[in-house]
């Protein structure tokens, strides 16, 4: 059995007004990898250049 890495089972774009905050839950971001623990698998969030900005 080939080991494939981390599967994203959830990746849903959310919305944060200004100054606001938004809780990121299981519901918007999943993985899981069979050779791993939960806390073993770790998700850097970026910024994406075409998603709107304030004021845009």
């Amino acid at each position: 059995d080939i080991d494939k890495g981390p599967q994203l089972l959830n990746n849903l774009r959310g919305w944060v007004p200004e100054g606001g905050l938004l809780q990121i839950t299981n519901r918007l971001l999943q993985a899981a990898d069979k050779d791993a623990r939960d806390s073993e698998i770790v998700f850097n969030l970026i910024h994406a250049e075409e998603s709107p900005k304030f004021g845009s």
